[in-house]
């Protein structure tokens, strides 16, 4: 008689053990549900580490939604959601809050699909596109800051969320982020290597199509390039900017006609908007055509004149202009006597004096322009205008 009833005060005091863990998420829950997220916060803590409740679905479900809570808080710009996330007074950084989310979420939606129930899974996936959203915000901050191999262990954590909730917005854009970052930390292969992963994708990242056509490019593998870009126009059918890709590299391909046949489709599409007009502009500009270059320019200042890219493609077309020359110009035999060499020359550095108002137009506006400042530089070089271009090279050199 003794020995059972140890035996059945033990299993009462199980009993009452497991139920005060169960309390605990349900006091969790309770607590959130009235703003009391720092108490929810203990007690669903307790609750993950409690042999009776560690591995329990729920448990991790109301754990996720409370760490998520703390971050909604910190991205909301409400004053009210500002000042209970202050009343809080938790000291743990919202960085290390998301993360816990994240693997809440996760493990809760894992405990499920092994027990094969479906009974939190949607909240969670609802709750892990917020905290997804959040990474890659905080993955791309990072990115920003120029700290491209930093970036990608965060992007990497926020594929892994955007996988599991099926984010497909975040996925494409991670992995173009991701790709940038492996582009400017010099692992070319694994950016090539996802932007083709998005390409395949049919993704509506629009820099995962120029990107890939740049490697391609560079590969000097144009016939890949070129059909990059004709899967990224049949895609995002509207884009102006590939279909002017598209139609330069038709030029330099020598296919004049389908070039021409986009640039009517990109004015179809806006033939009184300032950047189809630039489009169209540099894929004249690009095909050697300087008075069609010269008219779509002009047409887009125009209609907006308080802009730079129209003032940068007349500066860029009288400066490859004036290249052009030039290298035509060196061509001339020493011994002809005809002055062609220097009325070639003369003929150039005209084009580059044409160049200089409309980089320094791109100036006001972008005083730190790298490019403009670099063509400044070189035409000041070629020009022999010594001050002009001390005063371009310290800025540049300042830059550096």
């Amino acid at each position: 008689m003794m020995k059972k009833s140890l035996v059945s005060a033990a299993l009462l005091l199980m009993a009452a053990g497991s139920f005060a863990q169960t309390m605990k998420v349900q006091s969790a829950y309770s607590d959130m549900k009235n703003d009391r997220l720092r108490n929810a916060m203990e007690n669903i803590e307790e609750a993950c580490v409690h042999e009776k409740t560690k591995d329990d679905a729920k448990t991790w479900h109301y754990a996720g939604l409370i760490y998520a809570k703390f971050v909604e808080l910190s991205q909301s710009t409400n004053e009210d959601d500002q000042k209970l996330l202050k009343k809080q007074k938790v000291k743990v950084p919202i960085n290390e809050l998301a993360d816990k989310a994240q693997n809440a979420l996760i493990k809760s939606i894992e405990i499920e699909k092994a027990n094969k129930t479906n009974e939190y899974i949607t909240v969670s996936n609802g709750a892990l596109m917020v905290i997804a959203g959040y990474q890659l915000q905080r993955a791309i901050d990072v990115f920003n800051e120029g700290k491209y191999q930093e970036s990608i262990p965060l992007l990497e954590k926020t594929l892994q969320a955007a996988n599991v909730c099926q984010y497909k917005e975040v996925i494409e854009r991670t992995k173009l982020i991701m790709a940038m970052a492996y582009d400017a930390t010099n692992q070319k292969d694994k950016a090539a290597e996802l932007y083709r992963e998005l390409v395949k994708g049919n993704t509506k990242e629009r820099e995962a199509y120029i990107n890939l056509f740049v490697y391609n490019q560079q590969a000097k593998e144009m016939d890949k390039a070129i059909n990059v870009l004709k899967k990224g126009v049949k895609v995002l059918s509207k884009d102006t900017q590939l279909k002017a890709l598209l139609a330069s590299s038709y030029i330099s391909a020598g296919n004049n006609a389908e070039a021409e046949k986009l640039i009517q489709e990109i004015l179809a599409l806006g033939a009184d908007n300032p950047d189809n007009l630039n489009y169209v502009g540099g894929i004249y500009r690009d095909a050697g055509d300087m008075a069609k270059a010269e008219e779509y320019y002009n047409k887009s200042l125009s209609l907006k004149a308080d802009q730079t890219d129209a003032y940068f493609g007349l500066a860029s077309t009288y400066f490859n202009k004036g290249i052009d020359l030039l290298k035509e110009a060196e061509k001339v035999p020493l011994e002809d006597e005809t002055g062609l060499y220097d009325k070639m020359k003369n003929e150039a550095f005209e084009y580059f004096k044409k160049a200089i108002p409309n980089y320094n137009k791109v100036l006001e506006k972008k005083p730190k322009d790298f490019q403009t400042l670099k063509s400044l530089r070189n035409i000041y070089s070629l020009l022999n205008m010594k001050e002009e271009y001390q005063k371009i090279d310290a800025m540049l050199n300042a830059k550096n």
